[in-house]
């Protein structure tokens, strides 16, 4: 196993654990759908990158290395939020274009399970209720891929 691979598992496993706690290759085989919902929505943010050689089918991109740098390095911080029903749909819309679904709701586990990586990450935060609402760094990921994906026209006035 690459330690790209090894360090994505480590963060899933961080952010969704395993109970009883099992090996590495146990986790992959129970959350394989999971893992491959998440790496979609990473994706989609520009953070990983298919890798059909890779135990888990994914792999991180710098900005995802960093994004996990910058966590491992700064002690967590646990701001009280309120997760509005605007936020709830917005994650919940914002997942199920990332990863193609079209369920009008996404697979419950599924769901939890990318929303617990992306907090882990700093992308979404949860208040006491276990609602999950984006953050800035979030926004401002989507934003840059938004305009990364536009074409370049100079303005005419």
């Amino acid at each position: 196993m690459t330690i790209d691979c090894i360090l994505m598992i480590s963060i899933f496993q961080q952010a969704f654990p395993l109970d009883p706690e099992g090996d590495v290759e146990d986790y992959i085989a129970l959350f394989a759908p999971e893992i491959d919902r998440l790496g979609r929505v990473l994706k989609f943010l520009g953070l990983a990158e298919r890798a059909p050689k890779s135990r888990i089918m994914w792999k991180p991109t710098l900005q995802l290395l960093t994004l996990i740098g910058q966590k491992l390095t700064q002690p967590p911080v646990k701001l009280k939020c309120t997760v509005t029903d605007g936020d709830r749909e917005f994650v919940q819309a914002f997942i199920l274009r990332a990863t193609g679904d079209t369920r009008p709701t996404p697979l419950e586990e599924a769901f939890e399970f990318c929303c617990s990586v992306l907090a882990a990450l700093g992308l979404l935060q949860q208040d006491a209720s276990g609602g999950y609402k984006p953050t800035h760094r979030l926004h401002a990921i989507m934003l840059d891929r938004f305009l990364q994906s536009q074409p370049v026209h100079a303005v005419r006035t």
